[in-house]
């Protein structure tokens, strides 16, 4: 396999494109999941009020490390 320092030395020096410069989304790709989230809807009377609903959601983050299966350890879990 290769190193990713080569990779990041060849991106430079060909086209003089800094890796660690470049946003998530270009270096990690996206990543879709389903998190609760509030919105605010009208209920039968009239009133305003929050409630929860799962909401898809893009990331471009690193998948590899432990901080995201720490924050979405539900992808794990087993259904009950």
């Amino acid at each position: 396999g290769t190193l990713s320092r080569d990779k990041h030395e060849l991106l430079f020096s060909e086209f003089g494109v800094n890796y660690n410069n470049e946003l998530e989304i270009f270096k990690k790709g996206s990543v879709l999941v389903r998190e609760l989230t509030p919105i605010d809807v009208v209920d039968k009377d009239g009133k305003s009020v929050q409630r929860q609903k799962m909401v898809v959601q893009i990331q471009h983050c690193d998948i590899i490390g432990d901080a995201f299966w720490r924050e979405h350890p539900e992808i794990l879990s087993k259904a009950e």
